[in-house]
């Protein structure tokens, strides 16, 4: 038997059921995710403050037992993964939006309400996105750091309820749900990050997918636009990637390119495509 089979899976406790199992080695953000990311001639590339470049390397730990890995697979996962955008110009998700007429529409921005959408699955989306926002708040996944990823505070608790199906989703917390149209030009996703404190304001970015969580003293327009609290369910479709491609940028502009990221820039740019999918 190779050393891979014959190490052993460690024993804790899982974050979400709180019992001593034995742990899987669970993903902040979806496996099937980097797949999105990846080209014939370049692995996903991953962006960080200090460095970019081409890599398998993916952000996991072990978090979840077998039995609460398989509720975030089957209750969110198997069902959205499948509607995000590729790189080939397919965006299921958006196609099956389209097949209704919009709440209202303007020059570049429209409101589709899911509710009247019997092809989509509003719940597997919203335990897809509390989901990650979940995890991201119950462990560092950062080597030598033990402070969560983003601080969601006592509502982390009533989200481990809800995403068991204990509870109902927490109160004074809003999901925005924005899909950029077709096609789709940033083949990327992000980690869960901050973006304003008053109030909170948290999100992370799918292949044409921008999830947005606010939490504290709401205003009338956020409580309107909850994914989760208005019946309607209302997605908003809107181009995301001037934000994703400033995010991605600012935090590209400190990066150092490995040799390998050099090598398929240059490549790139000698063939006169794009330097790399994003």
């Amino acid at each position: 038997m190779s050393s891979k089979l014959a190490r052993k899976r460690p024993v804790g406790i899982c974050k979400l059921c709180l019992l001593e199992k034995t742990l899987c080695d669970s993903h902040l953000m979806p496996k099937s995710l980097y797949r999105f990311c990846r080209t014939a001639d370049c692995d996903s590339v991953l962006i960080t403050a200090n460095r970019m470049m081409p890599t398998s390397r993916q952000t996991r730990h072990h978090l979840l037992c077998d039995g609460c890995e398989t509720l975030f697979s089957r209750n969110g996962e198997n069902w959205v993964l499948p509607t995000l955008a590729t790189i080939e110009g397919a965006f299921p998700f958006y196609s099956m939006l389209q097949k209704q007429e919009p709440l209202f529409a303007e020059l570049d921005l429209a409101a589709y309400a899911v509710s009247n959408n019997p092809e989509i699955k509003r719940e597997a989306l919203i335990h897809f996105a509390l989901g990650i926002f979940w995890k991201a708040s119950v462990h560092s996944w950062k080597q030598g750091s033990t402070a969560p990823w983003i601080d969601l505070g006592l509502q982390s608790e009533d989200l481990r309820r809800f995403l068991r199906g204990e509870g109902g989703c927490p109160q004074n917390m809003a999901l925005l749900v924005e899909v950029t149209p077709s096609p789709v030009r940033a083949i990327s996703f992000t980690h869960p990050m901050v973006r304003s404190t008053n109030p909170e304001m948290f999100f992370f970015y799918v292949p044409g997918i921008f999830f947005t969580v606010w939490r504290g003293n709401l205003t009338e327009e956020q409580k309107n636009s909850c994914f989760i609290s208005n019946p309607q369910g209302p997605v908003v479709a809107v181009d995301t990637t001037p934000r994703v491609m400033q995010l991605l940028k600012g935090i590209a502009k400190t990066a150092r390119k490995s040799p390998q990221m050099q090598e398929i820039i240059s490549k790139r740019e000698h063939d006169g495509r794009r330097r790399f999918t994003l």
